[in-house]
């Protein structure tokens, strides 16, 4: 499993990119742009996904926990129903 915490990503353009099981703990991925990424099983632990495009990203299995999703763009993400209930409510 790859090993990325505590990554400045802001407004990285992670389109398609597959972060599959990649741990991303306390990464800063603000304004980034993850249309149709894959981050199933990924450790999203306290990450920062404020005003990121998830548009269509897999999320399946991913762990959001304390994750910061504010202003996140979701739209057709799949998401597994043990993401916290921030997450839920977009």
């Amino acid at each position: 499993m790859p090993i990325y915490r505590k990554l400045d990503l802001t407004r990285a353009q992670l389109r398609s990119a597959n972060l599959s099981q990649a741990n991303l703990s306390n990464a800063i991925l603000t304004g980034a742009r993850l249309e149709n990424a894959n981050l199933s099983n990924a450790i999203l632990t306290a990450v920062s996904l404020e005003n990121a495009n998830l548009s269509s990203a897999d999320a399946y299995d991913a762990k959001l926990e304390q994750a910061n999703l504010t202003n996140a763009k979701p739209n057709g993400s799949k998401a597994s129903t043990s993401c916290p209930s921030r997450y839920e409510s977009y």
